[in-house]
């Protein structure tokens, strides 16, 4: 899978904001890699502006993950809205850094016992 081709592919949904389209092309070539990760689909909401990925997780069931960068604020009213359009009120936040490492966390919404 080559990158530039998929960062096109990821342009072409819609959104003008480049830094999105390539954050959410890094880590959908990292879920991709990740065999845990199945039926891995592209959203670009346009009334939130945002890119993200839902996919099967083999333990967990669907997930949906929000691309991020390091370096940009985590907008929590941005992570309401979105756990709103979920069924399960859960998100993973991906942040991406400049090392190529992305670090995931599991946002839910209230209170969860831990698993």
């Amino acid at each position: 899978m080559n990158f530039i081709t998929m960062l096109k592919d990821f342009q072409s949904m819609g959104c003008t904001d480049q830094s999105k389209c390539a954050v959410a092309c890094r880590v959908y070539m990292d879920l991709v890699e990740d065999k845990r990760y199945t039926d891995i689909k592209k959203i670009f909401d346009e009334n939130l502006n945002i890119i993200y990925l839902k996919s099967q997780f083999s333990t967990t069931g669907l997930v949906t993950i929000l691309p991020t960068l390091d370096c940009q604020e985590v907008d929590f009213q941005l992570i309401e809205q979105l756990q709103s359009k979920n069924e399960n009120k859960s998100l993973t936040l991906a942040i991406c850094d400049t090392s190529s490492n992305i670090l995931y966390y599991k946002l839910t919404n209230g209170f969860v016992e831990k698993t």
